[in-house]
């Protein structure tokens, strides 16, 4: 099981995610829930299995109030089988300063749908 590190605020959106695995075809692409993000992290579910250690690309449809894609890097910490899917635990790695700051605002602010 998977245990809770965070540190930091984490809210619940309801937006997409597109995720790609870096060295591996088999899992090439996929388009994803997210669960929850934070500014150091994303948890999201996943139709397929992804390998602790693996560092994936996502590309996040951010809340109507923000027009952008964001592009994160990020090393999967753990992956956890959820009713059909997986639960995806990702931690962010080298964050552009740009897409920092859109992460704060949206997490600050509670921005989207958040519960």
């Amino acid at each position: 099981m998977f245990k809770e590190k965070r540190q930091t605020k984490r809210i619940k959106e309801d937006f997409n995610i597109f995720c790609r695995v870096f060295r591996r075809v088999e899992f090439d692409a996929s388009v994803s829930q997210i669960v929850d993000i934070g500014k150091g992290g994303i948890c999201f579910q996943a139709d397929n299995p992804i390998t602790p250690g693996d560092l994936i690309l996502m590309i996040l449809r951010m809340p109507p109030t923000c027009k952008e894609k964001v592009e994160l890097y990020g090393r999967v910490v753990a992956c956890e089988p959820k009713d059909r899917q997986f639960k995806i635990h990702v931690a962010f790695i080298d964050i552009a300063p740009a897409t920092k700051a859109t992460l704060e605002r949206i997490i600050e602010d509670g921005d989207g749908t958040s519960r």
